[in-house]
C-alpha cells in the first residue's frame, strides 16, 4: 500500500512534543539543570515526589529511585516547530 508523504505527517508528533515541553515543571528544569554533584537531599526528594507513580519509575526501590534522582539531567534533545 502506497500512502502520500502529506498523509505521514500529522501534527500528532508536534503534539506530543510540546506535551512534553509543558509536563516538566520550570523548578524540575531548575534542579535537573544542576551538577548531579551538587544536588541536594532536598532536590532530589523534590524529583522523587514528581515521578513517583511512573510505572517505569515505580518498578525500582526506593533507594534506587533516589540514586536516579541524585542522576538524572535534563536535556532536550528534539527541536519542535510551531
Amino acid at each position: 500500500m502506497h500512502m502520500s508523504p502529506a498523509i505521514l505527517f500529522s501534527n500528532i508528533s508536534l503534539h506530543l512534543c510540546l506535551q512534553t515541553l509543558v509536563k516538566v515543571p520550570p523548578w524540575a528544569k531548575e534542579i535537573l539543570g544542576k551538577d548531579p554533584l551538587v544536588r541536594t537531599e532536598a532536590d532530589c526528594k523534590k524529583l522523587h515526589a514528581l515521578l513517583r507513580g511512573m510505572t517505569s519509575f515505580d518498578k525500582f526501590t526506593q533507594k534506587i529511585q533516589l540514586a536516579m534522582c541524585k542522576a538524572f539531567t535534563y536535556q532536550w534533545l528534539v527541536k519542535c516547530k510551531n
